[in-house]
Protein backbone atom coordinates (compact mmCIF):
# COMPACT_ATOMS: atom_id res chain seq x y z
CA UNK A 1 0.00 0.00 0.00
CA UNK A 2 3.02 2.72 0.87
CA UNK A 3 4.38 1.52 -2.21
CA UNK A 4 1.39 2.63 -4.38
CA UNK A 5 0.59 5.90 -2.16
CA UNK A 6 4.46 6.79 -2.87
CA UNK A 7 3.68 5.86 -6.86
CA UNK A 8 0.76 8.17 -6.89
CA UNK A 9 3.17 10.96 -5.67
CA UNK A 10 4.88 10.60 -9.38
CA UNK A 11 1.31 10.99 -11.07
CA UNK A 12 -0.53 13.69 -9.24
CA UNK A 13 1.51 14.61 -6.52
CA UNK A 14 0.63 14.09 -2.90
CA UNK A 15 -0.47 16.33 -0.04
CA UNK A 16 0.86 17.37 2.98
CA UNK A 17 -1.89 14.99 4.90
CA UNK A 18 -0.01 12.26 2.41
CA UNK A 19 3.30 12.57 3.53
CA UNK A 20 2.30 12.47 6.92
CA UNK A 21 0.40 9.39 6.38
CA UNK A 22 3.77 7.75 4.34
CA UNK A 23 5.67 9.30 7.41
CA UNK A 24 3.76 7.51 10.03
CA UNK A 25 3.55 4.28 8.28
CA UNK A 26 7.57 4.43 7.48
CA UNK A 27 7.49 4.78 11.19
CA UNK A 28 5.96 1.79 12.24
CA UNK A 29 8.06 -0.04 9.75
CA UNK A 30 11.13 1.04 11.54
CA UNK A 31 12.35 3.53 8.34
CA UNK A 32 13.09 6.35 10.31
CA UNK A 33 14.80 8.20 8.07
CA UNK A 34 12.11 7.73 5.34
CA UNK A 35 10.11 8.67 7.98
CA UNK A 36 11.73 12.09 9.05
CA UNK A 37 12.25 13.00 4.99
CA UNK A 38 7.86 12.30 4.73
CA UNK A 39 7.55 14.90 7.36
CA UNK A 40 9.69 17.42 6.37
CA UNK A 41 7.71 17.41 2.52
CA UNK A 42 4.64 17.10 4.34
CA UNK A 43 5.88 20.48 6.25
CA UNK A 44 7.11 21.90 2.91
CA UNK A 45 3.67 21.73 1.79
CA UNK A 46 1.81 22.54 4.86
CA UNK A 47 4.33 24.17 7.39
CA UNK A 48 1.70 24.15 9.57
CA UNK A 49 0.56 20.37 10.03
CA UNK A 50 0.43 19.06 13.55
CA UNK A 51 0.96 15.83 12.78
CA UNK A 52 3.64 16.58 11.09
CA UNK A 53 5.06 18.71 13.07
CA UNK A 54 4.63 15.89 16.41
CA UNK A 55 5.83 13.25 14.48
CA UNK A 56 9.29 14.95 13.50
CA UNK A 57 9.67 16.21 17.24
CA UNK A 58 9.31 12.61 18.39
CA UNK A 59 11.54 11.21 15.84
CA UNK A 60 14.30 13.40 15.82
CA UNK A 61 14.03 13.41 20.09
CA UNK A 62 14.31 9.66 19.85
CA UNK A 63 16.91 10.39 17.61
CA UNK A 64 18.71 12.49 20.09
CA UNK A 65 19.00 15.43 17.39
CA UNK A 66 17.41 17.79 19.46
CA UNK A 67 18.34 20.71 18.07
CA UNK A 68 17.18 19.62 14.70
CA UNK A 69 13.71 18.97 16.25
CA UNK A 70 14.30 22.64 17.98
CA UNK A 71 12.60 24.59 15.12
CA UNK A 72 9.83 22.35 15.03
CA UNK A 73 8.88 21.97 18.41
CA UNK A 74 8.31 25.85 18.63
CA UNK A 75 6.38 26.23 15.81
CA UNK A 76 4.10 23.09 17.01
CA UNK A 77 3.74 25.06 20.34
CA UNK A 78 2.73 28.06 18.39
CA UNK A 79 0.43 26.57 16.53
CA UNK A 80 -1.25 24.88 19.63
CA UNK A 81 -0.20 26.62 22.94
CA UNK A 82 -2.75 24.93 25.31
CA UNK A 83 -1.80 21.34 24.01
CA UNK A 84 -0.45 19.43 26.64
CA UNK A 85 1.53 17.42 24.53
CA UNK A 86 2.80 20.23 22.78
CA UNK A 87 3.97 21.94 25.95
CA UNK A 88 5.82 18.95 27.20
CA UNK A 89 7.63 18.02 24.30
CA UNK A 90 8.96 21.39 23.62
CA UNK A 91 10.22 22.28 27.13
CA UNK A 92 11.55 18.74 26.97
CA UNK A 93 13.71 19.63 23.71
CA UNK A 94 14.14 23.02 24.59
CA UNK A 95 15.80 21.55 27.74
CA UNK A 96 18.24 18.96 25.94
CA UNK A 97 19.10 22.01 23.94
CA UNK A 98 20.83 23.63 26.63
Amino acid sequence: MLTLIEQGQQESGLSDVHYNLVGFSKWELNDEAGAIEAYKHSLAINPSNVSSLRGLCLLLNGKGRDKEALPYAKRWRGIVPEDPEAVEWSSVIEENCR
